[in-house]
């Protein structure tokens, strides 16, 4: 049973993305996933994921028993509404990515920056 902390601005988890949750959950006991999306890169937003201990007054988005804990900002959950996180892995490395962003105009092709429509 998946648990998501702020209802009305849910984000999806990819079946990878859950696995790497719980995988990380393990070598990282008291660490937190954090998203948040900041302006710049290629297209006018990026987002980062960043591993943290003290997660402040941000928003808890992924609670699930054995995984890691997911949070984010809300600014950022405004961007990354109905968005789906999921974990890649290719010849040049792994990490999490953002898939299905709401009202993206354009993405960049490193997959990291994004554009809204107006």
């Amino acid at each position: 049973m998946i648990t998501i902390c702020k209802i009305l601005k849910r984000v999806s988890f990819s079946p990878k993305a859950i696995e790497r949750l719980e995988k990380l959950a393990k070598s990282y006991m008291n660490k937190n996933l954090v998203i948040s999306v900041t302006g710049g890169g290629c297209s006018g937003f990026q987002y980062h994921f960043n591993l943290v201990e003290d997660t402040g007054k941000l928003r808890c988005i992924f609670d699930r028993e054995k995984c890691m804990k997911v949070y984010s900002d809300d600014p950022s959950l405004d961007l990354i509404a109905s968005s789906t996180i999921d974990y890649e892995v290719n010849l040049v490395g792994s990490k999490f990515v953002l898939n299905d962003i709401k009202n993206v105009s354009k993405r960049c092709s490193c997959g990291n920056s994004f554009d809204l429509k107006d």
